[in-house]
């Protein structure tokens, strides 16, 4: 046990155990996955874990909101864990519900898998273009086929009618299938993800859920052209696609949520690809700033965003040359009123 015990001790602790240490009892390490700052926000996995289970015994099932609330949202800052925080406590919500008291109870377990499968949805649109490591490419499809079960269960049930929200979900599952099969880089894994996109936006036209329509239409183009069955994605959709997206996350939240960065972070490069460089700069020191402000330079969100702000913000000049060679110079400044380049 390593505990802090002085006010001059600058090494982060677990704000629950207040150990600096790696748990006394599993060994896990100290992890911040919030938009804590400074010192603060710090814990075992474990320890939230216990503290998650405490506050959702007092709050019960009948509010799913609050039962489900400790294990998705950090008690300091009000921001949803992320990364493998987010996997640990959603797989620890998971075995609370089915050993106890809560097991029968149909909506509690998919509460519980729901969190898991936002969990793997937000880490494989994160790591979509970095690249997913293929252990947690296999945990996102068992975390969907689990969501899938349940509601399949519930639509066999007598008189059962599904909710909207539930039937969302189930697009959901079939949107983080998609995803990844896409991911696993190989043109098989992307013809099984035409498939459950396809089934994502059948659902979606269904139940009138237009916005999961356009993206799972997006998904599909792109799966077809990755399985060698479609032409090349186009940009000016793609484009249309994430503006409609960064539409909805501000009608229904803010501009510093993370789902609003995350996807401002694809739009900005959806109009670099678009080659309109100066609103994809503008924009992208926009989402910089309140990422920094909102979440702290050393979220991963913020770190995104400050990467590909920097890329953006590199000017090249094409030079063509004899049997079509193309150099690429940067453009470090320009010199007499615009005409001449220095590179």
């Amino acid at each position: 046990m390593d505990r802090a015990t002085t006010d001059g001790d600058d090494r982060p602790c677990c704000w629950i155990c207040l150990d600096s240490g790696p748990h006394a009892e599993s060994g896990s390490p100290l992890r911040r996955e919030c938009s804590c700052r400074g010192l603060s926000g710090y814990a075992h996995s474990d320890c939230l874990a216990r503290y998650a289970r405490r506050k959702s015994s007092i709050a019960g099932t009948a509010d799913l909101a609050a039962f489900g609330r400790p294990w998705d949202v950090c008690p300091n800052c009000s921001q949803s864990y992320r990364n493998e925080v987010a996997m640990d406590l959603s797989s620890a919500f998971i075995a609370y519900v089915d050993e106890g008291e809560h097991k029968k109870n149909g909506m509690a377990r998919l509460a519980a898998r729901r969190l898991r499968l936002v969990a793997f949805g937000t880490y494989l649109m994160s790591t979509s273009r970095s690249g997913t490591p293929s252990k947690y490419l296999d945990d996102a499809k068992k975390a969907a086929l689990a969501v899938i079960a349940i509601i399949d269960e519930m639509r066999a049930g007598e008189g059962t009618r599904l909710s909207q929200s539930v039937q969302i979900l189930e697009t959901d599952a079939y949107s983080v299938l998609g995803m990844a099969h896409l991911q696993q880089g190989t043109g098989d894994g992307a013809a099984e993800a035409v498939t459950y996109f396809t089934k994502c936006r059948d659902t979606c036209e269904r139940i009138g859920h237009r916005l999961g329509t356009t993206v799972a239409e997006s998904n599909m183009a792109l799966s077809l052209a990755k399985s060698g069955r479609g032409s090349v994605v186009n940009t000016s959709d793609n484009l249309s696609k994430y503006d409609t997206m960064y539409q909805h996350c501000l009608a229904i939240s803010s501009e510093s949520s993370p789902n609003s960065i995350s996807v401002g972070i694809r739009l900005a490069d959806a109009l670099m690809k678009e080659h309109h460089v100066c609103r994809a700069n503008r924009f992208m020191r926009r989402v910089l700033e309140v990422s920094r402000r909102v979440h702290g330079a050393d979220h991963d969100l913020t770190k995104r965003a400050a990467a590909d702000y920097a890329r953006y913000m590199k000017r090249y000049v094409v030079t063509v040359v004899d049997q079509g060679r193309q150099y690429h110079f940067e453009a470090l400044r320009y010199t007499k009123a615009g005409r001449e380049c220095v590179v």
